[in-house]
C-alpha cells in the first residue's frame, strides 16, 4: 500500500512539474506576443529606406513628395506581401492596390493611363519585361519606366500606345523568355516584345530561378500528408516564444528587411552548364545571348517583334559619390560582380554586335551628377524618364513603333492605317 502511494506521489509530483513548466511557456508566450505586437507595430509606421537613411537623402530621391507621402510609397513597396506562385516562372507580383503601387491581377503593374486587359487591337501595344528595375521598386505607377515611355511615345508619336508593364522582382532573361511564351500561348499577342535585362542575368551567379532551392526542398520531403506538417510548423514558426528564440540565436538589425534576410539565406544559384574550369561571367553572358536567340525566334513564329535593352546599373559608369546608398570603399559580392559582368558585356557587345533589334543603354548615365537611385539598385523617376527617352528614341530610329501621325490625319483614319 505505502508502495503504491509512493508510485502516485512520484507521478503527481511530474504531473504538477508538467503542469507548472506548462503554464509558464504560455505566460512567457503571451508576454513574448505582447512584445512582438508592439515592435511589428512601431515598425510598420516605419520604412526600411526612412530609417537606415537621412531625410536628405530621400527628398533627393523624391523630390515631388512629401516625407510622408515617400513613407507611404515605400510602406506599398516593401511591406506588402510581395510574391504569389505562378507555374513555371516559380512567381509573380501579387495583385495589389494601393494609393501609389497597383498590380493587377493578370500579373502587370499598372502604368499610368494602364491599357484594359486584354490589349485593345486598336492600340498599339507593348509588352514589357524584366526585373524589379523594370517593375519600379520604390517610385508610384505613374514613374516607372513602362509610364515614362509610354508618356514619350505617345507624345512623339500622337499614337495611341500602351505599355503593360510585366516587370517582376528576380526575373531575368530565362523567366521573360518563360513568361513571353505563356502570355502568347494565352492568345494575348503585343505588337512589340520589350526585354529590359542587365543586373538580374548576373545575380548569383547562374539561371536558377529565385525559388528553385525551396521548392527543390519542397519535392524531396513530399508525401501525401505533407500538407498538414507544413501547417504545423509554420504555426510554430509563428509563436512568439519561437521568434524570441530565433531573435536570440541570429539578431536583425532593426532596418533588416524580409529581403535581407532571404538574401542571407539564399544559395547561389548554379547553372548546370558550368564547369570549374570556365569563366562564370562569360558562361551568363552566352546565357543571355542564348537566351535572346530563343525569345526572337518564339516571338518570330507570333510574327511579334521583339526588341532587347542593357540597362544602366549603379555601379557601371556612374559618379558614386552621388549614390548616398552606396559604399566605394567596401562594395559587396553582388555590387562587384554587377560592376565586373557590365566591363564584360561591354566588351562582348563590341567585339559581337547583338543585332538591330538591341539597344545598349548601360552608359547613359555616365558623367551624371545628381542622384539617379532610390536605393542601392533602383532608378528614380528622373533615371527612369532618361532611360525611356533613350529607348524611344532607338525604337523609333528603328522603325519599331509607328511613325509620328500627321496632324492633318483624323484618329480614325490613324486606326485604318495601322
Amino acid at each position: 500500500m505505502n508502495e503504491k502511494k509512493e508510485k502516485t506521489g512520484w507521478y503527481g509530483g511530474v504531473c504538477i512539474g508538467v503542469v507548472h513548466v506548462a503554464v509558464a511557456l504560455v505566460l512567457l508566450n503571451a508576454v513574448c506576443g505582447l512584445y512582438f505586437r508592439a515592435k511589428d507595430r512601431k515598425q510598420a509606421g516605419q520604412t526600411i529606406v526612412a530609417l537606415r537613411y537621412s531625410t536628405n537623402v530621400l527628398a533627393a530621391s523624391y523630390p515631388d513628395l512629401s516625407l510622408k507621402q515617400v513613407n507611404e510609397l515605400l510602406d506599398e513597396t516593401w511591406n506588402r506581401r510581395l510574391f504569389e506562385y505562378e507555374p513555371f516562372v516559380q512567381i509573380r507580383e501579387k495583385a495589389f492596390t494601393g494609393r501609389y503601387l497597383n498590380v493587377d491581377a493578370h500579373g502587370f503593374r499598372r502604368t499610368k493611363n494602364q491599357g484594359p486587359w486584354p490589349p485593345d487591337p486598336d492600340a498599339f501595344n507593348i509588352f514589357l519585361f524584366g526585373c524589379s528595375v523594370v517593375f519600379g521598386y520604390g517610385v508610384p505607377d505613374d514613374q516607372t519606366l513602362a509610364s515614362h515611355l509610354q508618356d514619350v511615345l505617345v507624345e512623339r508619336t500622337g499614337r495611341d500606345i500602351r505599355l503593360y508593364n510585366f516587370g517582376r522582382g528576380f526575373y531575368f532573361s530565362t523567366l521573360e523568355r518563360l513568361l513571353i511564351e505563356k502570355l502568347l500561348l494565352a492568345g494575348h499577342r503585343p505588337d512589340l516584345a520589350l526585354f529590359v535585362d542587365g543586373s538580374n542575368d548576373f545575380a548569383d551567379g547562374g539561371d536558377e530561378p529565385f525559388m528553385t532551392a525551396r521548392i527543390r526542398q519542397l519535392v524531396e520531403n513530399f508525401k501525401q500528408d505533407d500538407q498538414i506538417e507544413f501547417d504545423v510548423f509554420k504555426w510554430l514558426q509563428q509563436q512568439p516564444l519561437v521568434r524570441l528564440f530565433r531573435a536570440m540565436k541570429s539578431p536583425q538589425t532593426e532596418t533588416e528587411t524580409r529581403s535581407d534576410r532571404r538574401q542571407k539565406k539564399k544559395p547561389p544559384r548554379k547553372s548546370e552548364s558550368r564547369t570549374p574550369e570556365s569563366d562564370p561571367l562569360a558562361v551568363l553572358i552566352e546565357q543571355y545571348m542564348t537566351n535572346k536567340k530563343m525569345t526572337e525566334a518564339i516571338c518570330h513564329v507570333f510574327s511579334v517583334p521583339a526588341c532587347f535593352v542593357w540597362a544602366p546599373n549603379a555601379y557601371y559608369k556612374y559618379d558614386l559619390k552621388y549614390h548616398p546608398f552606396a559604399n566605394p570603399s567596401k562594395l559587396g559580392r553582388r555590387e562587384r560582380i554587377w560592376a565586373k559582368g557590365h566591363e564584360r558585356m561591354a566588351a562582348y557587345v563590341q567585339a559581337n554586335p547583338p543585332g538591330s533589334n538591341f539597344i545598349w543603354c548601360a552608359d547613359i548615365q555616365e558623367d551624371v551628377k545628381e542622384q539617379l537611385y532610390v536605393d542601392s539598385a533602383h532608378y528614380t523617376s528622373r533615371m527612369a524618364r532618361r532611360l525611356a527617352e533613350t529607348i524611344a528614341d532607338d525604337l523609333t530610329a528603328r522603325g519599331l513603333v509607328p511613325p509620328p501621325r500627321p496632324e492633318s490625319l483624323s484618329p480614325q483614319a490613324d486606326q485604318n492605317t495601322r
